[in-house]
């Protein structure tokens, strides 16, 4: 946040991209976990790729098991 706002650029854009991509160690992208799909950015991306879908087990697995920890 503080890197966008000294560069001058957007700060929302900088979160949206921060939401959009995965992870470590992760498959999709914490909006992708939230909404069941990807947020649309300045990126140019496929239809296909912004319908929704669901979240594999295994990661819904491992989620959940970073949550008792």
């Amino acid at each position: 946040m503080i890197k966008s706002y000294k560069s001058g650029d957007d700060p929302y854009l900088a979160l949206l991209n921060l939401r959009n991509i995965p992870n470590e160690g992760m498959v999709t992208s914490p909006v992708q976990r939230h909404i069941g799909r990807r947020t649309q950015s300045v990126l140019p991306a496929t239809p296909a790729v912004l319908k929704p879908s669901k979240i594999p087990v295994s990661e819904h697995s491992k989620l959940q098991w970073k949550r008792h920890q």
